[in-house]
């Protein structure tokens, strides 16, 4: 019986645990969405900056509605509103509001993710990308390098990865000195494409592009790798996965050449 009694101290513990997600999530089924708290803020800062090429690359995505859902919170203003609104050019107008974002607090970017851009039509995947956790990811990156047991972890390499939006000089450096060998060698079809996608590392409609506008192999690679630096700071280390993931063993090889100059040069 007194097993099954709860204290009036362990009730209180669960109240203040658990106020501020109940309060954020309502009419909202719990494990769909996760409690807004602080942690939770953090890590969707983290993913707005890890994701900015895709973000920035939804053409779904409508600019001025979801500003004027910040608005409706006081996360933004109507001068926020009147900006993406007056903005001629859709890709323009995520822009700015993709800079609003980035200085938003932690609840505010909460707001935006758990109840602004749920009801956005057709923004399904971009709305994965604040909820996909790292670590179905890791699974697919060790099972692998299973497959390769002579290959260190690429997990080294990320030591070397900028903080900012855009590529490092050290990664940007490293593909450049590969370029020749990467533009000959690497099929993007054998899943490098589809994983890059799938990470949200590439949008859909460059994904779409290489494969409309380029007839060889070759070409494909070489627009692949004209692109990669403009996609953000983890797309160094995403291509170097989606060449260990595709399981070949000349993309086997390339990916721990790439691995070794970008340790070495740093």
């Amino acid at each position: 019986k007194s097993s099954m009694t709860m204290t009036a101290s362990s009730v209180s513990e669960v109240s203040t645990s658990s106020g501020s997600a109940s309060t954020a999530s309502t009419g909202t089924s719990s494990s769909a969405q996760p409690s807004l708290n602080a942690d939770t803020g953090a890590d969707y800062h983290k993913a707005l900056r890890k994701h900015a090429a895709f973000f920035r690359a939804c053409d779904e995505l409508d600019a001025v509605e979801c500003m004027h859902g910040l608005c409706s919170e006081d996360y933004a203003d109507d001068d926020d509103v009147d900006r993406v609104s007056s903005e001629a050019d859709r890709g323009e107008a995520i822009k700015i509001l993709y800079t609003k974002l980035t200085k938003l607090p932690d609840e505010g970017l909460c707001h935006f993710v758990q109840e602004v851009l749920p009801a956005q039509k057709k923004t399904q995947v971009l709305l994965r990308t604040f909820h996909t956790c790292p670590g179905p990811r890791k699974c697919r990156l060790k099972s692998a390098q299973a497959h390769t047991p002579d290959m260190e972890s690429a997990c080294d390499v990320r030591t070397a990865v900028d903080t900012s939006m855009q590529m490092s000089d050290l990664h940007r450096s490293v593909l450049l000195q590969c370029y020749v060998e990467l533009k000959s060698s690497v099929n993007v079809e054998d899943h490098v494409l589809d994983y890059l996608y799938s990470n949200f590392v590439i949008s859909k409609s460059l994904r779409d592009r290489i494969r409309s506008d380029c007839t060889t192999a070759e070409s494909k690679a070489g627009m692949l790798l004209d692109e990669l630096p403009s996609c953000g700071a983890s797309a160094f280390r995403e291509f170097v996965d989606a060449l260990i993931a595709s399981k070949t063993s000349v993309h086997q090889k390339l990916a721990k050449k790439l691995m070794d100059m970008a340790k070495n040069s740093t």
